[in-house]
């Protein structure tokens, strides 16, 4: 997923993430690399995010384990007010 565009400039768009956190990526892979078979589903299990621009900012991640969401910033462990948000840069 493109988080800054061309000239460095944040994309700084809302992401959801579904209730179950599995994502279809079938949109995203190009025509005939899909197998009949093949899953395009994938479960987001972590997300990097960043505030900031190019030139500095703070990284902070939000974990799903044991059925919830945990946000891990520098010494802190706490429950996150949304998933994601507009700062999601890498999901995992």
């Amino acid at each position: 997923m493109k988080r800054f565009d061309n000239h460095g400039n944040k994309i700084a768009g809302q992401i959801a993430l579904p209730f179950d956190n599995v994502v279809d990526l079938r949109e995203a892979f190009a025509d005939g690399v899909i197998k009949e078979g093949d899953s395009t589903l994938y479960q987001i299990t972590s997300v990097i995010q960043h505030v900031g621009g190019t030139s500095g900012g703070h990284y902070t991640a939000n974990v799903y384990r044991d059925g919830s969401w945990h946000q891990c910033n520098d010494s802190s462990v706490t429950a996150p007010s949304g998933c994601v948000g507009r700062n999601g840069y890498v999901f995992v």
